[in-house]
């Protein structure tokens, strides 16, 4: 069951976010449960919640987040811990057109290091 749950990530359709933590305390809990050794967890969380532009909000409770700002967070959920494959079900719904953009990149960046992904959308590529 480590293994895979060390090289699987998932976005669900739907953010699964607890309201009273925050984006850098979801990273990181999904980084522990996700395997990544202890010693690099929070440089991890750094990058990929840097990656998807939330580092000015890492330290507020996602109880604040608009809806956009709660899929990249549940796409830096799915892309942490650098799984060989990742799900992801509508990963841009409900983000302004810059971040949609943005977050096609990551996932083109992904693709191109020869990860797996299972996309629910391609159209909003």
């Amino acid at each position: 069951m480590a293994k895979i749950r060390r090289s699987m990530g998932l976005c669900p359709q739907f953010d699964i976010l607890w309201n009273y933590l925050t984006a850098m305390e979801h990273v990181i809990l999904f980084a522990k449960i996700k395997g990544v050794q202890p010693d690099s967890v929070t440089v991890e969380a750094m990058k990929i919640i840097e990656d998807v532009r939330l580092i000015d909000f890492m330290h507020q409770q996602t109880r604040t987040f608009s809806g956009g700002m709660k899929r990249r967070l549940s796409v830096a959920m799915a892309f942490i811990g650098n799984p060989s494959v990742v799900y992801l079900d509508e990963p841009t719904t409900g983000m302004d057109p810059i971040n949609r953009r943005h977050v096609w990149d990551l996932v083109m960046i992904v693709i191109a290091l020869e990860k797996q992904l299972c996309l629910e959308r391609w159209v909003e590529a």
